[in-house]
């Protein structure tokens, strides 16, 4: 390459790589040569034509950017699916995780929520015995409220017998002495009439009088004891 030649500036695409620059060419060993005149340089090519200039350099080779972009496109598409696949993944395994931890976020509840039916059963069990246990014990209160007022009504009613008893006791005891006393007392004037011999047919009607009317007293005394008793 001639001195002083610069290589052309390729443009650089957005988001794509700077294609590789190509390597200058290396100087001479000794610089460049140039003749010792005022003619010019040397033809070293060609001898024959001493003051013949150089020829041209041949230009650069085109650089071809589209193979370039091609395989920059493919491989960009590459990356990107790679990238595509990993976030995928990444999601899926994020999913996986978030639908695991609903999982037993909702097991958890549903054990919470069994255990406190579970709670609720019992306290309802235990509230039912607990109601069972005073009814029984009510009912078993009543039962001997009932025995005690009944075992109270038996002893008040045989007191009362007893009492009436020992009333009509009394009442038959105050009778007979009354019944006896009259007898005497009847006695004492059958007596005294049946010295009488005037008498004799009046106190015989006396006498049969009196133990008719002894007879319905007694029938009567009978009949009330009876109805006492009763």
């Amino acid at each position: 390459m001639a001195a002083g030649m610069q290589h052309p500036q390729v443009p650089h695409i957005h988001n794509e790589p700077a294609p590789p620059v190509p390597a200058a060419a290396p100087n001479p060993m000794y610089g460049l040569i140039h003749y010792e005149g005022a003619v010019g340089p040397h033809n070293f090519g060609n001898p024959l034509h001493y003051f013949a200039a150089n020829p041209a350099p041949p230009a650069p080779p085109e650089h071809n950017y589209h193979q370039f972009n091609v395989q920059f496109q493919h491989r960009f598409e590459e990356e990107w699916m790679e990238n595509e696949q990993i976030r995928d993944e990444l999601l899926q395994r994020q999913a996986q995780e978030t639908f695991h931890q609903q999982q037993i976020q909702q097991q958890f509840q549903q054990q919470k929520a069994n255990r406190i039916h579970r709670q609720a059963q019992e306290n309802l069990e235990a509230f039912y015995l607990q109601q069972q246990e005073a009814e029984r014990r009510n009912r078993q209160d009543q039962e001997v409220h009932h025995i005690q007022q009944e075992e109270a009504e038996r002893a008040d009613r045989q007191a009362q017998d007893i009492q009436r008893a020992g009333q009509q006791a009394e009442e038959g005891q105050h009778c007979q002495e009354q019944r006896n006393r009259k007898q005497q007392e009847r006695l004492k004037e059958a007596l005294r009439k049946y010295d009488n011999p005037a008498s004799q047919q009046q106190h015989e009607d006396d006498e049969e009088r009196r133990r008719t009317q002894e007879q319905e007293r007694r029938q009567q005394h009978d009949a009330e004891d009876d109805e006492y008793i009763n």
